[in-house]
């Protein structure tokens, strides 16, 4: 019996609320990996930071700034007319205007951050990044002392 590809005789159907349902499960499967992971990144990022709470101060203000130009944004194209390009001028011009305001503010918040977190492998290679420095001796202040002729506090200032 030779192996043939044609169409099955039946074709497995889901009854259309199957379908709908698997959908659902999987935009709240998505839904929680992006919560989760999104989370996750940010913890990290506030436990890792400088200064915990002003970067906390600067994703609320992040947040709320965002969502008062999504919902501008919402209302401002709910105002416009299809096919009147003249009408619709003032709202396109405040929106465009709101949303270039607002990327300028979320630029001038979050630069420090993004410049630091792409340059950080960078600048790590030079000098050294968060290790602290390897303790030795500093020889010029035992070179002084032994000059001084204080010998013993030469050989303590080494032995540190």
């Amino acid at each position: 019996m030779a192996f043939c590809l044609h169409k099955p005789p039946f074709q497995w159907k889901l009854p259309d609320i199957m379908h709908r349902v698997l959908e659902i499960a999987l935009d709240i499967f998505w839904l929680a990996v992006i919560i989760g992971g999104g989370g996750w990144v940010l913890w990290r990022s506030l436990k890792k930071s400088e200064d915990p709470a002003l970067n906390a101060f600067k994703l609320i203000f992040s947040v709320v700034l965002t969502g008062g130009e999504i919902l501008f944004a919402r209302k401002m194209i709910a105002n416009l007319h299809e096919g009147d390009m003249g009408s619709n001028f003032p709202c396109t011009f405040f929106l465009v205007t709101s949303i270039a305001a607002c990327c300028v503010v979320l630029g001038l918040i979050w630069t420090p951050q993004v410049t630091a977190f792409l340059l950080s492998p960078l600048t790590n290679i030079m000098d050294g990044g968060t290790e602290e420095p390897d303790k030795k001796p500093f020889y010029s202040v035992a070179h002084t002392q032994r000059k001084k002729g204080d010998y013993p506090k030469a050989i303590a200032e080494i032995r540190k």
